[in-house]
């Protein structure tokens, strides 16, 4: 499991994976993406969330709403105006602009292990999940560690597929 990386070994892995991730071509081709705070042992997101702001493109990153059991995502155009929300993850303030689907938005997505069939497992919420199926029909890319893969991840009929999964050592789709 990812938590079992060294600190140093895993900065490099992220750094690998955020290279690969900004090369293809559902990146370049993205006038916006829907992102993700990471925290804890999750591949660090630090960097490609400077990178897409950099690149001119619209930052959305989630929050989390515990009471109705919902996520949405909202604008970032300054990733210091973040505020720990929900489990302390930075999210975006209360004022920012709510994500409306547009045709070339990249959605990249956090998970606690993946299978070479793109299918994630989270963190059991359900969040994403359920996003994905009410208000996102764009490109999905799950980003993670090669040692996040499991043989074969046991999906219920609302579990939602990823486009494809980015790691260090390759993309599966």
């Amino acid at each position: 499991n990812r938590s079992q990386l060294r600190d140093i070994e895993r900065m490099d892995l992220a750094e690998r994976i955020f290279n690969q991730v900004i090369d293809t071509s559902a990146y370049k081709s993205s006038s916006c993406v829907l992102s993700y705070s990471s925290i804890g042992s999750e591949v660090d997101t630090t960097l490609l969330n400077q990178q897409i702001l950099l690149d001119g493109k619209s930052l959305y990153l989630p929050r989390t709403d515990t009471v109705n059991h919902k996520m949405d995502f909202y604008r970032v155009t300054d990733l210091t105006t973040l505020l720990p929300g929900y489990q302390g993850i930075l999210e975006p303030c209360e004022e920012a602009c709510r994500y409306e689907e547009t045709s070339s938005c990249l959605m990249v997505v956090p998970g606690l292990a993946f299978d070479k069939r793109c299918y994630r497992m989270g963190y059991g919420g359900g969040y994403y999940d359920r996003y994905l199926e009410a208000y996102y029909h764009g490109f999905t890319m799950q980003i993670a560690f090669s040692i996040q893969e499991q043989d074969c991840i046991q999906i219920d009929s609302h579990d939602q597929k990823m486009d494809c999964v980015i790691t260090e050592s390759g993309i599966y789709k």
